[in-house]
């Protein structure tokens, strides 16, 4: 399998361009080349408005680009003032063309132009603020979007830092090789601990590149590039946003602070997963100092804009390296407003013991300690969350709205025994009857499966 940081971005001719804007999508006027790290984007400005045009790199196959298609239109849906691209779709309806280049198909997408500057560092408190507020309403909106696509193998992902080692050897200074090195080994071994955490696809690229900000400098106006959507821990965006965000700063942990503030003020999260936030910053320093040193080798073609950012991640994974690990993750975890989870502890146990028959057992040598339940998921007092094939209550999963909008409207109504003459009980067992063959044609309610037995 090909690797889109190992092949070079497209080239195309502006006449063939030109061509496929028109053909495509009906879309004539001057082009202008823009940035990219992988994609040919070019920005194409017609009476009507601008354009941005982008052919993908060969190495991202038209199930990749579909993805990304599909999760600007769901972001369209679910939040329309979210500042996002908004897709154009070609005279044939088509979200994504086609276009070959040297005997190669290439995926093709047309998106709107979203005015604004880049954000640049060293980010004011207001903006920093702003850019986590903006991050959580993009992860709240990703939140209900899936494709299969959204699991594939990402050299960007927190968890492929292990595939990164043999490419710190491309960093020219010897102290921040070994920093890098360490790092990536580091939280290569802490990888399994990720599968705990709540998952979804995530923007991951949420650097000021990829942020456009007003005049003045403090408010986010757009959001652009989600060329490296993936389906990862959620924290994992985060560790993004805050890595680039605090580079040049005086202060990276108060500027850390703002933009986690910003984002939990959408999207809390859990203990467990803030007291990892620190090491994922640390890691995606060292995974864009590592990636940049091997691509500015292996592209020199488009080295101004690989090393954009290169010396400033780099004085930037040595001064955060040398923040104390205790202080910051106890002010990560600080931020969320909400006391250390309870943990399972002797005291719970022995309470537990005073009141509850000893018939009343608990499953396994720990017992686990549930705080809630969502979908096929509960979710332990310190923040793991555990697939739940095992409870045989839920049938529908944990908080299905419809049911427990149901529950709401009855127990609002009415909470009684069935000795009193009720529709909805009649109602119920004669639907249960019809759905059940010959002889079932009697219902009796109990409250578990034992009552039943």
């Amino acid at each position: 399998m090909i690797d889109p940081l190992e092949t070079p971005i497209p080239a195309l001719p502006d006449d063939r361009i030109a061509a496929l804007a028109r053909d495509r999508y009906g879309l004539e006027g001057t082009l202008r080349h823009l940035g990219g790290e992988r994609d040919r984007n070019v920005l194409v400005e017609t009476t009507t408005g601008c354009f941005v045009l982008k052919i993908a790199n060969r190495a991202e196959g038209r199930g990749i680009i579909g993805m990304q298609v599909a999760a600007l239109e769901h972001l369209a849906r679910v939040d329309p003032e979210l500042p996002v691209p908004r897709v154009v779709r070609s005279v044939d309806g088509h979200g994504v063309e086609t276009v070959e280049i040297d005997g190669v198909e290439h995926a093709v997408r047309v998106v709107t132009y979203l005015e604004g500057a880049p954000a640049a560092p060293p980010l004011t408190a207001p903006l920093a603020t702003a850019t986590g507020a903006m991050l959580g309403r993009v992860q709240r909106g990703l939140a209900g979007f899936f494709r299969p696509e959204a699991g594939r193998a990402l050299l960007w992902d927190a968890r492929a830092a292990g595939r990164l080692l043999p490419w710190t050897e491309q960093i020219a200074d010897p102290a921040l090789r070994v920093l890098a090195r360490e790092t990536l080994a580091q939280f290569a071994a802490r990888v399994p601990d990720l599968a705990r955490l709540p998952a979804q696809v995530i923007h991951n690229d949420f650097h000021a590149g990829n942020l456009l900000v007003a005049a003045d400098g403090q408010t986010v106006t757009g959001v652009i590039d989600f060329g490296d959507l993936v389906h990862a821990p959620r924290v994992q965006d985060l560790g993004v946003a805050v890595a680039y965000g605090v580079l040049a700063t005086g202060d990276p942990l108060a500027t850390a602070c703002r933009i986690v503030d910003g984002f939990l003020a959408e999207v809390p999260l859990f203990p467990a997963e803030l007291a990892i936030l620190d090491d994922v910053i640390l890691t995606r320093l060292a995974q864009s100092v590592a990636i940049g040193a091997h691509r500015a080798t292996s592209h020199p073609e488009n080295v101004a804009y690989i090393a954009a950012d290169g010396d400033g991640v780099g004085a930037m994974l040595v001064r955060w390296a040398t923040l104390d690990r205790t202080t910051v993750r106890a002010t990560f975890i600080g931020l969320s407003g909400a006391p250390p989870p309870p943990a399972v502890t002797p005291s719970l146990v022995a309470r537990r013991g005073r009141v509850l028959a000893p018939s009343l057992q608990t499953s396994y040598d720990t017992p686990l300690h549930v705080m809630r339940g969502e979908g096929a998921w509960l979710f332990a007092a310190d923040g793991t969350r555990y697939l739940d094939a095992y409870n045989n209550v839920p049938h529908v999963g944990h908080g299905h709205p419809r049911v427990a909008r149901a529950i709401a409207a009855q127990t609002a109504a009415l909470t009684t025994n069935t000795r009193y003459l009720t529709d909805g009980i009649v109602a119920y067992a004669e639907r249960l009857a019809a759905l059940l063959p010959g002889e079932l044609r009697v219902c009796y309610f109990v409250n578990s499966g034992s009552e039943a037995n």
